[in-house]
Order: C-alpha cells, then sequence, then structure tokens
C-alpha cells in the first residue's frame, strides 16, 4: 500500500511538470534566453534571415544597401543619396584591405550628406573584402586582381552616373589599399577632380603608384602617421611626386592606419576628419 501512495504521487507531479514550459522553452512573445540571461543575437556577419548583415548606418540620413557589376565581380555598397535633385558630384569611399565599407565613420557619412549637398556617397566593399567576395577573398589574390580594384572603382563611378546622369565628376576617399586603387582609378578617369589618400602605400601588393601619381594633374590630399613608417614614406613621396600645385600633406604622430586615423585624430585641432572635409569642400 506504502509504494502505491508514493507511485500515485510521483505520477502526480510528472503531469504537473509536463503541464509547465521547460528551462530550455521559450513562450510566445518573450525571446529565448541565452546561458548569460540576455536575448541571444545572430551571427555579426548575417541578419537572421541569413542574409550579410547591412552595416551600421549614421542616423537620419537614408540609405540603401546596393549591388553593382564590375568584370562578374557583384560589387556591394552602401549608397547614401544627395539631398539635391540633380547632384552633379558623386563621393566614393574606399576602404583599408581587410575592412568594408562600414570602416568610415558615421560622423563623415553625415557631414558629406549635410555640407557637400549636390554629391551622393557611395561606401563599397573592394572586391575580395566585405560582402563583395562572389570569387572568393583578398587573401588568394594574384597582382592583376590587385590591380582590376581600380576598374571597380571606374564602374562605382558607372553605376552612379546611371542612377544621377546630371553627374560628371567624382571625389574619391581611399584608405591604404583603397588609396591605391583611388588614385589608380583617377589616373585614367578625367572626371576625377578630387583624391584622398590615407596611409598610402607606394607599392601595396606589388601595385605601383608612381607613374599613376605623376599622371593624375588635380587637387590631392595626403594623411598619414608618423609612426606607421612605411606610409609615412610613402605619403611623403606621393606629395614629392605629385605634379598638382594643390596638394596637402598631414603627417599625424602616433601609429594608426587608414580609417583608424579618424578616430586616433578626432580630438586633434586639425582632425583628420576636419581636414577631409574641408578638401572636400573648397
Amino acid at each position: 500500500m506504502r509504494f502505491l501512495a508514493i507511485f500515485a504521487i510521483l505520477s502526480v507531479l510528472l503531469l504537473a511538470g509536463c503541464a509547465m514550459p521547460g528551462a530550455g522553452a521559450s513562450q510566445q512573445g518573450t525571446p529565448q534566453q541565452g546561458a548569460g540571461g540576455t536575448p541571444p543575437e545572430p551571427a555579426a556577419s548575417q541578419n537572421q534571415s541569413g542574409q550579410p548583415a547591412t552595416p551600421a548606418q549614421p542616423a537620419g540620413i537614408p540609405s540603401e544597401h546596393v549591388t553593382f557589376s564590375s568584370f562578374s565581380w557583384v560589387i556591394h555598397g552602401t549608397y547614401y543619396d544627395s539631398t539635391a535633385a540633380e547632384p552633379t558630384r558623386g563621393i566614393i569611399l574606399l576602404p583599408m584591405l581587410d575592412t568594408g565599407r562600414d570602416s568610415y565613420p558615421p560622423s563623415l557619412i553625415t557631414r558629406m550628406h549635410d555640407e557637400i549637398s549636390n554629391a551622393p556617397v557611395l561606401a563599397m566593399d573592394l572586391r575580395g573584402n566585405g560582402n563583395t567576395t562572389n570569387f572568393g577573398t583578398w587573401q588568394g589574390f594574384q597582382l592583376e586582381d590587385y590591380k582590376a580594384m581600380s576598374s571597380d572603382v571606374v564602374s562605382a563611378m558607372t553605376y552612379m552616373k546611371l542612377r544621377h546622369p546630371t553627374i560628371k565628376e567624382f571625389y574619391l576617399v581611399g584608405a591604404s589599399m583603397g588609396s591605391t586603387a583611388a588614385i589608380t582609378a583617377a589616373a585614367r578617369s578625367p572626371s576625377v577632380i578630387k583624391v584622398a589618400m590615407l596611409s598610402p602605400g607606394m607599392s601595396y601588393h606589388g601595385v605601383d603608384i608612381g607613374s599613376a601619381t605623376e599622371t593624375y594633374l588635380h587637387p590631392l590630399f595626403i594623411a598619414a602617421s608618423r609612426e606607421d613608417r612605411e606610409s609615412a614614406d610613402a605619403a611623403s613621396q606621393v606629395f614629392a611626386l605629385s605634379p598638382t600645385s594643390d596638394k596637402t600633406l598631414k603627417i599625424y604622430e602616433g601609429i594608426a592606419h587608414g580609417t583608424d586615423m579618424f578616430e586616433a585624430t578626432k580630438y586633434d585641432d586639425e582632425s583628420l576628419e576636419g581636414l577631409l572635409m574641408a578638401f572636400l569642400k573648397k
């Protein structure tokens, strides 16, 4: 009898437990909790639909994730449209190797949008970087692949002209390997009238920029960090080689490279963001 009583009590307890949500279940309308007691987040490289994640955007500025073709590569970018109905210029931002189009600070893009109202901004992922990987990543590149990055910049200009046929001139801003793509594209494109090179190299991954630097005749802005010795030396060489009379060289203290210089200099009297905006606006 005692055994039957204990068995009956255990049966009631088991039935009650089955009627309640278990520890690993989630109730409708309540996010499932992770081990640390906070809702689990999707992987950084994807959104919840499994598609590539959209980079963080500057607050209050309409943006659009766009793609366009460049010699069979599917180039990904973020497009910030102009406030002008018929913009006449376009700005293209080219990131460092192994980074993406979100590496330029939102504050810079906000200022471009607000202070250069006749120019939409396109931040793009160079081939082999960011979401532009339909033929692989930069780690497997050969010399010709790096050289072809300038063709992707030319394709970006074509894309912007198709969106806005009134665009006639371009400003290119490139960081590290992006600066190589910028100056080599500018040397072959008369519509490029301003180039900014952040932490340039005279021969990143074998792509020599000496000839392109001597060919480009329009305003040029160059910046590097003193302890980033390769780039600081290259910045001085680019400045010396450039035939334009409208050129600026800024060497910052420290070791920050490429787009990292925005954060490193943001409290300087002559911050990189401030000097770059002054260059683009003049």
